[in-house]
């Protein structure tokens, strides 16, 4: 069995990875949904770890049965085990950025690797196991929901969303995490290298379209500027990139539209707008990322989970279970397993259960910007049929709370807003999302 895997994948390796090479290895998997697949067929190299899956759009072979931190790979030529600690660890895979396959080699720096396309030959730099697999995305089907919630309304902080409405819409795909560091630095390095952003007193901005301030090397967060690329802190490519500006967000979804170069641009970088009827990454509209919070659940709930109730062990926010009913945390402040003195305090994502629809830190971490403007008001205004908020404002829609602000704000129902050139808070990340083909 080990040698028909290792011609197989080895076959593909040498052949360019062409599409029916790439299917014949998923080819007759059970279909799990979702675009992944179980390889029962390829047998338990690994007592610990039974299972391997694979991903028919980004193409990597994950094992599971580990820790999300410590993943373990098989790696067909040596037919050893390796795990991402591993001094040398060749394994071959698929970027999810990228088409093709990558031989992964021992780097220069520890916990880096250095990645070689085996079809051009070109050497594409060190990186992280977990940096490169990611981003993968859930699929919502088209559905109607009720949104909003009528807790606590008769609170001033509540009314902006006590109207019920039933919103239906089309099926879309968002992004399972948080755009994470390391994703971050991978596509604004492209853009960079394209031509496609302007560096100057460390503010970056687009060079096409209306120029807007996106990130600030040196106050945002924990991608910096080398003063020839982006690079990641130490350690912190896995955890999610914050104190990017509504403008950040969306120049990174349209730079991801373009790289990938197989959709149809969404964003509009002339006039900041976003058409859903494209196929291309964006920003989630509040209706689109408050379905997907739910995870499919409907009626007044509070979290993305099943009970009422918070705690450190859901998700990373400020425990304050003295001063919210909702706050049931036997820890106080801070997380105490990612606090820092340096801010930010985020933790790495998927450090937490998913919700229903296997999305992570739908509460906590880091806020997710939405494309929508803020009106108190819209709710009660809000078109049935995919919202996409009103036509001008001033401060754009966070929602999902964040490291350092207490439960109320992970309510999967709270509205948060902050001007779309907010670059000073190290608590507004993003996720990206994209219309699903018909």
């Amino acid at each position: 069995m080990k040698a028909l895997i290792k011609s197989l994948l080895f076959a593909v390796m040498w052949t360019g990875a062409s599409a029916g090479a790439l299917s014949s290895i998923w080819d007759g998997a059970e279909d799990i949904g979702n675009g992944w697949y179980h390889l029962d067929w390829l047998g338990s190299f690994n007592e610990l770890s039974p299972e391997w899956i694979y991903h028919s759009e980004h193409g990597f072979l994950m094992v599971t049965g580990v820790d999300p931190s410590d993943f373990s790979f098989y790696d067909i030529g040596l037919g050893s085990w390796f795990s991402t600690g591993d001094a040398y660890y060749p394994i071959l895979y698929k970027l999810g950025y990228r088409e093709g396959w990558y031989w992964h080699e021992s780097g220069g720096t520890p916990g880096s690797r250095s990645f070689t396309d085996l079809m051009t030959g070109e050497v594409l730099g060190e990186s992280s196991l977990m940096e490169i697999v990611l981003p993968t995305y859930a699929i919502i089907e088209q559905g109607t929901f009720t949104m909003g919630s009528e807790m606590n309304a008769t609170w001033q902080e509540g009314m902006d969303r006590a109207t019920l409405h039933d919103v239906t819409l089309s099926a879309y795909h968002i992004q399972h995490t948080l755009v994470t560091n390391a994703q971050y630095a991978h596509v604004m390095n492209w853009a960079y290298g394209d031509g496609l952003l302007t560096l100057e007193d460390s503010i970056v901005k687009n060079a096409e379209g209306d120029p807007r301030r996106l990130y600030h090397v040196e106050w945002s967060g924990q991608v910096k500027w080398s003063g020839q690329s982006f690079v990641v802190d130490a350690g912190k490519g896995s955890y999610p990139v914050v104190g990017v500006t509504w403008y950040g967000g969306m120049a990174y979804c349209h730079f991801l539209t373009r790289m990938e170069g197989t959709l149809t641009q969404a964003v509009n970088l002339a006039d900041w707008t976003m058409d859903i009827s494209q196929t291309g990454y964006r920003l989630p509209t509040e209706a689109e990322w408050e379905r997907a919070a739910r995870g499919g659940r409907s009626g007044e709930i509070r979290f993305p989970w099943e009970n009422w109730w918070i705690t450190h062990d859901d998700a990373n926010y400020y425990a304050t279970p003295t001063g919210y009913t909702n706050d049931k945390s036997e820890t106080y402040r801070e997380h105490p397993d990612w606090y820092s003195e340096t801010p930010p305090s985020t933790s790495p994502v998927g450090s937490f259960p998913a919700n229903e629809f296997g999305l992570y830190d739908m509460a906590g971490n880091a806020f997710d910007w939405c494309y929508d403007w803020y009106d108190f008001f819209y709710y009660a205004e809000s078109p049935p049929e995919n919202p996409t908020g009103p036509e001008t404002g001033t401060d754009k829609i966070l929602r999902g709370g964040s490291w350092d602000l207490n439960s109320q704000y992970a309510r999967l129902f709270n509205r948060h807003v902050d001007i779309p050139e907010q670059i000073f808070l190290s608590r507004n990340g993003f996720r990206a999302v994209r219309t699903a083909a018909e």
